[in-house]
């Protein structure tokens, strides 16, 4: 009988090993568990990744340090040692101070354009604009116009041209100027020159043209000041 308690003891085991041992059996991790783990793997790639990248970073610094330092070295065998500054010699010294000072040779013919400053033109015929000195000004935007055509303020400078014969009811010349400055897409002046444009169509008695410009400026610029001016000409017109 004892026996037989044991072996259904024993039967009882094996039995529920083997459940427990089944591929069914084994608790099958969640969603959430998954993605916990995937994160997880992505967060240490990418920390290794960030780690990689810092040492790469460092191993370029290093290498350009060295690189730096062999250009110096190969210039320092090039060049040999410094050379040593002449002994004083005051009897020369005093003779450099009894004869005149050599005068400097004369620029040549090209030298105002490559060392000229476009800017500083600009500047100066801006305010002479500002002064009212408008001959003087007309004098500088043309100039730099003439001296610096690949200027990026050449643009500025046919519309203040623009302006300056507008004031003096020139205004086919100002109409040119103001037709100058439309070439220029990216320019911060473009819009009022069309605007411009239009004013001087309808000066010149022609408002079918003004309409056109008024027309152009409020599809190109829509909400802009010069939208708002020109919507009341275009008003005013029909």
């Amino acid at each position: 009988m004892a026996f037989l308690k044991l072996k259904g003891a024993l039967g009882t085991a094996v039995a529920l090993s083997a459940v427990l041992l089944s591929p069914m059996a084994v608790a099958e991790p969640t969603m959430a568990q998954l993605e916990k783990q995937l994160n997880d793997r992505n967060a240490a790639l990418l920390k290794m990744q960030n780690r990689v990248q810092q040492q790469d970073a460092a191993i370029r610094d290093l290498q350009g340090r060295v690189q730096d330092l062999s250009d110096r070295l190969s210039a320092l065998e090039k060049g040999g040692a410094k050379p040593q500054a002449p002994a004083a010699n005051p009897a020369a010294d005093q003779t450099a101070k009894q004869e005149p000072a050599t005068a400097p040779a004369a620029p040549a013919p090209e030298s105002k354009k490559a060392s000229g400053d476009p800017k500083k033109l600009y500047e100066e015929a801006f305010t002479q604009v500002r002064d009212n000195d408008l001959q003087k000004a007309e004098a500088g935007f043309l100039e730099l116009i003439k001296d610096y055509p690949d200027s990026d303020l050449v643009p500025n400078s046919y519309y203040w041209l623009g302006q300056i014969y507008y004031k003096q009811k020139q205004y086919q010349k100002s109409r040119e100027n103001f037709l100058n400055v439309t070439k220029y897409k990216n320019c911060s002046k473009r819009a009022d020159s069309i605007y411009k444009l239009g004013a001087i169509e309808e000066l010149l008695k022609n408002p079918d043209k003004a309409k056109k410009f008024y027309q152009v400026v409020i599809n190109s610029y829509k909400g802009s000041t010069e939208a708002v001016l020109a919507q009341k000409a275009l008003d005013r017109l029909k």
